[in-house]
């Protein structure tokens, strides 16, 4: 149960870091790269489905999959 916490805490914790202090990194990323503003728009149109998917998978490690997350523009937090 503590280290459930432990992780909820930490991703809310970079959720918030990621969609207010890195904000304007975002996007100029997505500016410069066009692939990042292609997934921005398909995780804004089906988050729910692409954020389980992505979640279960072991390939991105999980603090660069919630800092990446947070930098959608259309994703709310609970879905996050």
């Amino acid at each position: 149960f503590i280290v459930w916490c432990g992780a909820s805490l930490g991703s809310t914790c970079c959720f918030f870091l990621g969609r207010f202090l890195f904000k304007y990194w975002a996007d100029w990323f997505q500016t410069k790269f066009k692939m990042a503003g292609v997934l921005n728009r398909a995780i804004s149109k089906n988050a729910l489905k692409i954020i389980l998917l992505l979640r279960l998978s072991p390939v991105m490690p999980y603090m660069v999959l919630n800092y990446s997350l947070s930098m959608v523009e259309g994703l709310e937090y609970w879905k996050y």
